[in-house]
């Protein structure tokens, strides 16, 4: 049976993860927004995740701010997600995943834009 964990930085999630890919890891920034029916019980499972100091709970949801390390911010969004809905399948979220002057946005499994960080923009 296929090991049930992907080790995230420091986070573990709730997906399966081909452990014979050796496949360079990027660092990723996570910004998220999270609404879902189920606070406490999803509260439980994100401070399993990412630890206590990145999550803010909110009148909707929560807001998640971490790091992690994965191929693809679709990937880790994929698994990220997967993990809260083992929870509860209701939960709705926004994504921006950043590493180094791209930023990737989701709304829950599907992009939504790639930007180029201003700063990283070359002026004419």
């Amino acid at each position: 049976m296929p090991d049930r964990s992907v080790k995230s930085g420091h986070t573990v999630l709730g997906m399966s993860q081909h452990l014979g890919d050796v496949m360079e890891a990027n660092k990723f920034s996570l910004r998220a927004e999270i609404t879902t029916t189920k606070p406490r019980t999803l509260e439980k499972r994100l401070i399993e995740i990412v630890g206590i100091d990145a999550v803010l709970r909110t009148e909707s949801g929560f807001i998640v701010r971490t790091t992690m390390e994965g191929k693809s911010a679709k990937d880790l969004n994929m698994s990220f997600l997967s993990a809260l809905r083992l929870v509860d399948n209701d939960v709705r979220m926004k994504s921006k995943w950043t590493t180094g002057a791209q930023s990737e946005l989701f709304y829950d499994f599907g992009p939504r834009v790639r930007v180029q960080s201003r700063a990283e923009i070359p002026l004419k």
